[in-house]
């Protein structure tokens, strides 16, 4: 079986509205792909969905390249996982 870790996800602009919480509790493999990241946020967070296309994740503060599915992230417990919105210029 594998290690489970209780990450804390942070919401960001539109996705903090549309999931009506500013963060909230996934549970992740202590290493997992970017597929696997993206299936348990919109499985958690279901309303998230029509933003799939649009989204950026952060882990740790560092962006997360969502092109690449198979790329394998390692997680601690105290990892953090920001949802942020799409960045625009101005």
């Amino acid at each position: 079986m594998r290690e489970l870790h209780q990450i804390k996800a942070l919401f960001f602009g539109e996705s903090k509205e549309i999931v009506g919480t500013s963060c909230g509790i996934i549970d992740l493999p202590a290493e997992c792909t970017v597929r696997q990241l993206l299936d348990s946020i919109f499985d958690k967070f279901p309303k998230l969905l029509p933003l799939r296309g649009s989204l950026l994740l952060a882990l740790d503060r560092k962006l997360i390249d969502l092109s690449d599915y198979t790329a394998l992230y390692h997680l601690t417990s105290s990892s953090e996982l920001a949802v942020l919105p799409p960045f625009s210029g101005g």
